[in-house]
């Protein structure tokens, strides 16, 4: 099945409708023959393989065949819109033109619709030797974690001053091969994202951060007061019924919160990894190179968003209490697009916190809501209401527009 992906690659990846950037985008290797498959990851939507080849001479550099190693990451086509794949393209491009010092794969072809052979949505890229940051974080004497973090820091810093962005949203693929690494990012270079939380009824391309929070959290709630809808809650039935219970008369305090914590100073728009966490981090596997970052894989939730979109998801998977006191990423950390404003992205982070809390992601997924989240959400209702209440002096204000909601 490899094999037969290989030789007919110019038939199934999609086709390029501008010249390629340079480098190696988009130049499909000619492969003479497959010597071996390897599966090396299983996600929840994602399956990859290493696959070894041998390659033909290309004639110049290089006069016979050599050996190679690619990556081929499968993409499950009835989970994912065929945006996913071209949006993780779109931003490793982005990032691989603009960004030279963020290490991104080198994709060698893709395809967006469901391959008939593989009846998946693939893309394939040079393969990149080296370990997860995940898989060898608790070994990781201090010094090295505290040189991965920096390292770390550094790369998102790095992805935060790439260009000035017209909104919020994800990279329009044929846009991007349009644009020279020096050009602006125009607007119709952005389209909605496509797998915004409130669903992509709600979704579009939102010109500030304030119009991306209100309508994140009113969509969120929304999408709370529909379940069960259609999905099928057997094993987190009773703890659904229980959640919605409980934290479906917080909403108007939410809404509340919403409206007041968007307010005042605007959060910067940036463009973001979206999901840089240990596993999608690849550092050397040898301790005596270091262990520096050699490349940031799975970009499907690369997008414009605000700055601290990156620093409230980042690095959430990597177990800190095994790494010898060694605080986690970005911990105690501002982003550096916010100086001093230390107000704002309190402000922000808190109500990306309080959403994600009232409408978790488990809430998709049959089997993973659990009773805690009921307490956690009321919580941080509660929390919230007591901090910026007494600190905005809004009580007034509230009880005018909100009745009692937020005065009790």
């Amino acid at each position: 099945m490899a094999a037969e992906m290989f030789q007919h690659y110019a038939r199934w990846s999609c086709p390029m409708q501008a010249a390629p950037p340079s480098g190696t985008f988009f130049r499909p290797p000619e492969v003479l023959e497959v010597l071996s498959v390897e599966t090396v990851a299983t996600g929840f939507n994602n399956l990859t393989h290493k696959v070894r080849v041998t390659l033909a001479g290309d004639g110049e550099k290089i006069d016979g065949p050599r050996e190679a190693a690619f990556a081929v990451r499968l993409t499950n086509a009835k989970s994912w819109p065929r945006a996913k794949i071209e949006a993780e393209v779109a931003a490793i491009v982005f990032v691989g033109t603009r960004c030279p010092e963020v290490p991104v794969p080198n994709i060698r072809f893709f395809n967006c619709e469901e391959c008939p052979i593989l009846r998946a949505r693939f893309m394939v890229a040079d393969w990149v030797e080296g370990i997860m940051a995940h898989d060898v974080w608790g070994s990781l004497s201090t010094e090295e974690a505290c040189q991965l973090q920096r390292e770390a820091l550094g790369l998102m810093a790095s992805l935060q001053e790439i260009a000035q962005l017209p909104g919020i949203g994800i990279l329009s693929l044929a846009e991007v091969l349009k644009l020279s690494a020096e050009q602006e990012v125009p607007p119709q270079a952005l389209v909605p994202l496509f797998d915004f939380k409130g669903g992509q009824g709600a979704a579009r391309v939102f010109e500030s951060c304030r119009a991306y929070y209100l309508e994140l959290t009113s969509s969120s709630l929304d999408f709370v007061r529909r379940l069960p809808g259609d999905v099928a809650y057997v094993e987190s039935g009773e703890v659904l019924r229980r959640f919605k219970a409980q934290v479906e008369p917080l909403f108007p305090k939410v809404l509340w919160l919403s409206e007041h914590l968007t307010t005042g100073e605007e959060c910067p728009v940036a463009f973001t990894h979206g999901d840089l966490n240990g596993r999608n981090i690849i550092i050397s596997e040898k301790p005596a190179e270091g262990r520096r970052i050699r490349c940031l894989l799975d970009w499907e939730w690369g997008s414009s968003m605000p700055a601290i979109h990156e620093w409230l998801l980042a690095f959430d998977d990597l177990p800190v209490e095994d790494a010898k006191g060694v605080p986690p990423f970005a911990e105690g950390e501002v982003p550096l697009r916010f100086g001093r404003r230390h107000a704002a992205f309190e402000r922000f982070r808190d109500l990306a916190d309080l959403v994600d809390k009232v409408a978790p992601w488990e809430l998709n997924v049959d089997g993973f809501l659990k009773e805690e989240m009921v307490v956690d959400a009321v919580s941080a209702v509660e929390a919230a209401v007591r901090k910026y209440r007494f600190l905005y002096g809004f009580i007034n204000l509230a009880r005018k527009s909100y009745g009692s909601v937020c005065a009790e």
